[in-house]
């Protein structure tokens, strides 16, 4: 970990169990605070600084920019949970069964859960309510912004986005786990969200679905480091509620042995969360493993997406689906493809390639070309990627594999 990292570290552990930090000199303040910006816990770790003690510390015009930004998250956050009781409330006047998820429920275990940011609301539907729902959504000014085979996202020009769920799961990863899907509405719990009665998951199946979430997140570009402390939040409330042998069979029903193994490991390395003891029945994994996982975890920002440089490469280290020999060979051939692309997978600024299939040399030259005067990518962006795309979408199709994703 980097100095900075390590730094934010002490801050987030003190954060989380309302203490001050005890040591804040000679710390990188501006590095720590770009890290936590980068991770979404900027506001969050506000409240474990003794201002008086900080202010010889730190810049004054980078601790009051922070102070403002603080403000700002706990407002914005609290009008948010209003919002979604206002919308919870028309749910249920419609007879309309709705689970909250995630930040929604964990947001109440943090010391200060108005500065444990949510850029949207997860709520879990029956799909034969969607219509409805979305007659109700739309009724009260939002508009729908994006549709998935997993959700549909609605916005609104004064609230925070509301994202409409009928399934926790990508098709594509997890096959044939309808029942246990169907599963999750018959252990539901009763919750209150801005004092709306409303559903949420049982502990056990929260527990899962935040490391579906966590994985989902991974194979594609990352996830950062408040997914990992909202489990850490979550069991430092509830852990002495956790039914293990339930858990354990929940996480094998849904073949995530050696990704919950791994990120409890990742959770006791950065947090010092002990170790479920009950774990161990669901296999082992290598020190390096969870190494690496904390790497990539820094490396990906909130949601994965920290640079265009590390999506490009997120691209480059999957899988080829009918190429599964080494990482090496995967990651190669992608690059291969990545260089060099067929015609039809070509821009239309280079549609001559696609008249003249002889001109496809003539296009890849042009579009390496442009590639290397775009404006859009920095310089830096550039000589990383020609100096250690390789190298790094390697170790990230190696890290995928040793956790059976």
């Amino acid at each position: 970990m980097k100095k900075q990292q390590e730094q934010l570290l002490e801050l987030i552990v003190s954060a989380i169990h309302g203490a001050k930090l005890e040591d804040i000199q000679d710390k990188d303040w501006e590095g720590i605070l770009e890290e936590a910006r980068e991770h979404q816990v900027k506001g969050m770790i506000y409240p474990a600084v003794d201002r008086e003690q900080i202010e010889g510390e730190i810049g004054e015009s980078l601790f009051a920019n922070w102070k403002r930004e603080t403000f700002r998250t706990g407002v914005s956050q609290i009008q948010h949970i209003y919002q979604v009781g206002r919308i919870l409330n028309l749910f249920n006047i419609a007879d309309i069964k709705v689970i909250v998820l995630k930040g929604l429920v964990i947001r109440e275990y943090y010391p200060r859960p108005e500065l444990r940011t949510m850029c949207d609301a997860d709520l879990l539907v029956h799909e034969k309510d969607l219509k409805a729902i979305e007659t109700i959504i739309l009724q009260e000014g939002y508009a729908v912004n994006e549709v998935s085979a997993l959700h549909i996202r609605y916005t609104h020009p004064r609230n925070a986005p509301i994202e409409i769920h009928w399934t926790i799961r990508d098709e594509g990863m997890f096959e044939d786990k309808d029942v246990l899907e169907q599963a999750l509405w018959l252990e539901t719990v009763s919750v209150q969200v801005a004092g709306i009665e409303t559903l949420t998951l049982g502990l056990e199946d929260t527990i899962v679905h935040l490391c579906i979430h966590m994985v989902t997140h991974l194979a594609l570009w990352g996830f950062g480091i408040r997914q990992v402390l909202d489990l850490v939040v979550l069991m430092n409330a509830k852990g002495e509620d956790v039914n293990w042998r339930l858990l354990c069979k929940k996480v094998k029903d849904w073949e995530l042995e050696t990704f919950v193994v791994t990120i409890f490991k990742v959770a006791e390395s950065l947090f010092g969360l002990p170790f479920p003891h009950q774990l161990n029945k669901l296999g082992k994994v290598k020190d390096n493993v969870v190494t690496e996982l904390i790497e990539d975890i820094w490396a990906a920002g909130v949601h994965g997406k920290r640079d265009t440089m590390r999506l490009l490469m997120c691209g480059l280290a999957e899988d080829v689906e009918d190429k599964k020999a080494g990482v090496e060979s995967n990651v190669r051939h992608n690059f291969v493809t990545f260089l060099f692309p067929s015609a039809d997978k070509l821009p239309d600024v280079y549609h001559y390639a696609k008249k003249n299939k002889w001109l496809l040399p003539v296009a890849w030259v042009h579009r390496t070309w442009n590639g290397i005067w775009h404006k859009e990518y920095k310089l830096g962006d550039k000589l990383k990627f020609a100096f250690t795309a390789f190298r790094v979408s390697q170790k990230r199709n190696k890290l995928l594999r040793n956790l059976n994703l």
